[in-house]
């Protein structure tokens, strides 16, 4: 089985976007990062430090080396990257610790709780990270599969993001209204 090369491409790109927006996110708020990690409680906190550093170089590698078509390795560690914050997450989750935020969107006054539909999402993008280790059609790009690369990668990244926010918007909408419930409760009348 082989991929065409512009799927290949697109796939890439939506990768190197989730990685590059997850080390911006973990550098962007170290401490916060290190936090949701030893909030997941599946790690020692003595080797906390180490793993978060880890993980942000293992993100950065991946942010740039994806974008080689003839380098597998970057596919299969984005896959088991993807893979084990899944996993992270599903553990928590069957122990009934749905309260956590999954570190996916860096601080906010809202975060993003970890969720059966993100566990989902994880496992698409690691199938997703498994498509771009198939092989290839060998074929030179023209102009037009490369104009379909960029805007079809700019469609599947805001597709992405969309997702994303709906995702993040159930957890969020619920606690909207419990504050709207909270606060008619509590309002004189």
């Amino acid at each position: 089985m082989s991929v065409d090369i512009t799927i290949s491409y697109i796939l890439r790109f939506l990768l190197v976007f989730v990685f590059v927006r997850a080390v911006l996110h973990k550098l962007g708020s170290y401490s916060h990062f290190n936090a949701q990690l030893s909030s997941y409680r599946l790690l020692p906190d003595p080797l906390l430090p180490a793993f978060s550093c880890f993980l942000i170089l293992v993100e950065v590698f991946l942010a740039f080396s994806l974008l080689v078509t003839d380098w597998l390795y970057p596919s299969f560690i984005a896959a088991a990257v993807l893979a084990l914050y899944a996993g992270a997450m599903s553990i928590n989750l069957i122990q009934d610790r749905d309260d956590l935020d999954c570190g996916c969107g860096g601080p906010s006054e809202f975060g993003q709780r970890v969720s059966w539909a993100l566990v989902f999402r994880n496992g698409v993008l690691a199938f997703f990270a498994l498509a771009t280790a198939w092989p290839i059609t060998s074929r030179s790009l023209s102009v037009v599969d490369i104009t379909t690369v960029v805007l079809a990668s700019i469609a599947v990244i805001c597709i992405y993001a969309g997702i994303e926010q709906a995702i993040a918007n159930q957890y969020r909408q619920t606690q909207y209204f419990a504050l709207k419930t909270k606060d008619h409760r509590g309002a004189v009348e």
